[in-house]
């Protein structure tokens, strides 16, 4: 079976497409579900590629023509780099028919109830019909159909001849990343208060906030949850490097005091001064020391 992109001239052999799809069903087993659908970028080295896609003995020189037959379902935004532990830049993109019957299914009017919750559906035979009549084979839409349930986009009903879009109960994934969000607010507001060469400005916690508020998937709430987490580590590096030269600041006095106490108290501080209108101040400056 060869599966083609309608229009862009495009075809995937058998053992490609296994490639593919083993590659997805790796990503979902580490939730990264916001890279096999497109979202966030791959980022990995090209050995843990070739490991991701099961390239028979993670042969390097088979994973660049591998990637470029699969140019419209992955793209490479990074692949410099010529050893196996250079880091490249992928990102998955979805087939053309899995965004149009994606697109269908969101504006359908119909709904079914699936783990309680109303989800729109449609007839699969429509989809299927409306997918032949475009010059799909009967391979090609079940292999589409494959890909959609892999990146979790749909459910199959097969006693009522429906596909399902997936709707997921985030409510309170939601909740949870408006905790770790108001606690990162006040992390910045205590850097901001405490250090005037921090900027603040530089963490956009308005759009991250509408982000979340308009999130109705789960991998858009994981794009949230990664922006926190890199906001959280770029924070952390920039009070752990103010607290280094903190304590270099802090080392560099003890040591000149060290060096004065090494040196001895001078000898003019040795003895007291001469009766004079100001004996008194400078005796009690003098003690001091």
């Amino acid at each position: 079976m060869r599966l083609s992109l309608r229009g862009g001239g495009t075809t995937y052999r058998d053992s490609t497409l296994q490639l593919y799809d083993h590659a997805i069903q790796r990503l979902m087993a580490q939730d990264e579900l916001s890279i096999v659908r497109g979202r966030q970028p791959w980022k990995a080295t090209k050995e843990e590629v070739a490991d991701t896609f099961a390239i028979p003995g993670r042969r390097l020189t088979n994973l660049e023509p591998m990637l470029d037959s699969l140019k419209d379902l992955i793209v490479k935004e990074d692949f410099s780099g010529r050893t196996s532990q250079s880091t490249v830049t992928l990102r998955f993109r979805l087939h053309p028919l899995e965004e149009e019957w994606l697109k269908l299914l969101e504006e359908s009017q119909e709904t079914v109830k699936n783990n309680g919750l109303d989800v729109p559906c449609l007839p699969a035979e429509l989809l299927l019909r409306q997918a032949a009549a475009k010059g799909y084979t009967n391979e090609e839409t079940r292999e589409i159909l494959r890909l959609l349930k892999e990146r979790g986009f749909i459910d199959l009903d097969q006693k009522n001849g429906l596909l399902l879009r997936t709707v997921e109960a985030i409510d309170d994934q939601r909740e949870v990343l408006r905790v770790q969000l108001q606690n990162l607010e006040f992390q910045i507001q205590q850097l901001a208060d405490a250090l005037p060469e921090f900027e603040p400005d530089r963490y956009q916690l308005g759009k991250l906030r509408s982000k979340l508020e308009d999130a109705k998937e789960r991998d858009q709430l994981e794009e949230v949850k990664q922006e926190i987490r890199r906001s959280k580590y770029a924070i952390s590096a920039f009070a752990s490097s103010r607290m280094n030269k903190l304590q270099d600041s802090i080392r560099e006095e003890i040591s000149k005091l060290h060096d004065l106490v090494r040196q001895g108290i001078p000898p003019w501080l040795k003895n007291s001064f001469e009766p004079s209108p100001m004996q008194n101040l400078l005796e009690k400056q003098r003690t001091c020391f």
